[in-house]
């Protein structure tokens, strides 16, 4: 094998890690966005200053996905607490 031939294998694996990182990290990214936009609409539902509820219950069916994401996260909080101070023998 060259020379030549080494050093294109090595470089277009480095160049295919980076796009499958530069890929998660945005996809990471993404998630932020749809938390914070979650969180800018539903904040004066529960009583956090933000847009006007009138505009949030409008952008509300399009959120319908995150909010669902979240509730799924927030049980599998609560269980992972359980799990933790059940391993900590903490009862």
């Amino acid at each position: 094998m060259r020379l030549r031939d080494i050093v294109k294998r090595i470089f277009g694996g480095v160049a295919e890690s980076f796009k499958e990182r530069s890929g998660e990290l945005v996809r990471l990214e993404l998630r932020e966005l749809e938390n914070a936009f979650v969180l800018l609409v539903i904040s004066p539902l529960i009583g956090l200053p933000g847009p006007s509820t009138v505009t949030s219950l409008r952008l509300l069916p399009l959120i319908e996905r995150e909010l669902a994401q979240s509730l799924n996260v927030s049980r599998r909080l609560d269980d992972m607490l359980a799990e933790m101070l059940g391993y900590l023998d903490i009862t």
